[in-house]
């Protein structure tokens, strides 16, 4: 579909739900779910239209972002071994700067906490695969060599992707509506060629420029705009609008 179909799409409300894959989220060793364009998922909550989220694609983002949690932890720990002998400074100081950066957490605890906090922030509906996916399906795609399977050694750890898409899938038909999906993967965008409910774009930004025509959506943004730090030179503007009139 073009842009303006989508949009055209979404219009109409046939388009009433966003996903995103593990890819839509950023180099996996820094991710930041309180950030940049993740952060305005928000401007969805309150909306007509639904921010899903497959509990697989949950599942690899944690994954991602424990193990990056845990490489960076490592170095930290390695560059104040490094300043304890170059500076002299003891054990227990270094532990108390480690504390005072990173706190107690485990990072597998970390990352499931931030998980948490990004579903519970953004209002997300989890799709979960053991409810959605049909084993039959996915068995019959997989020795076919259909998307999201592709002819090669490795197919078979494409399963996760073919549980998520699959699930989104038949969500999407038991709910009557279409969904955009924002991955740049390759097997994700094949299989959602091929089936009219899934429609997908490569890039975040891509993906929510064109909700800019709807209404509520861009109302939810500009009143989150308004409420954070960065809404201050807005409302200073406006009043001056509202006294000098």
């Amino acid at each position: 579909m073009t842009a303006d179909e989508i949009k055209a799409e979404i219009a109409a409300s046939s388009i009433s739900a966003i996903t995103l894959d593990t890819s839509a989220f950023g180099n996996p060793s820094e991710m930041s779910l309180e950030h940049g364009l993740l952060a305005r998922l928000r401007q969805f909550c309150g909306t007509g239209v639904r921010l899903l989220m497959s509990d697989v694609v949950l599942n690899e983002v944690e994954l991602h972002m424990a193990k990056g949690a845990s490489d960076s932890l490592a170095q930290l720990e390695k560059s104040l071994k490094a300043v304890g002998g170059s500076w002299n400074v003891s054990r227990e100081a270094r532990g108390e700067a480690k504390k005072v950066l990173i706190g107690t957490e485990t990072p597998k605890d970390h990352a499931s906490g931030r998980v948490n906090e990004f579903v519970e922030r953004n209002e997300c509906i989890i799709v979960k695969a053991e409810e959605h996916a049909s084993i039959e399906e996915l068995m019959r795609r997989y020795f076919s060599f259909e998307p999201p399977f592709a002819e090669r050694e490795s197919k078979k750890n494409e399963f996760p992707d073919a549980l998520a898409v699959m699930s989104l899938n038949a969500w999407a038909e038991q709910n009557d509506t279409k969904i955009l999906v924002v991955s740049n993967d390759d097997d994700w965008v094949r299989y959602c060629e091929g089936t009219p409910r899934l429609i997908v774009v490569r890039g975040l930004s891509e993906a929510l420029a064109l909700f800019n025509a709807n209404a509520e959506v861009v109302c939810s943004a500009l009143s989150l705009r308004l409420a954070s730090d960065a809404g201050k030179e807005w409302k200073d503007s406006i009043e001056t609008a509202v006294q000098a009139h």
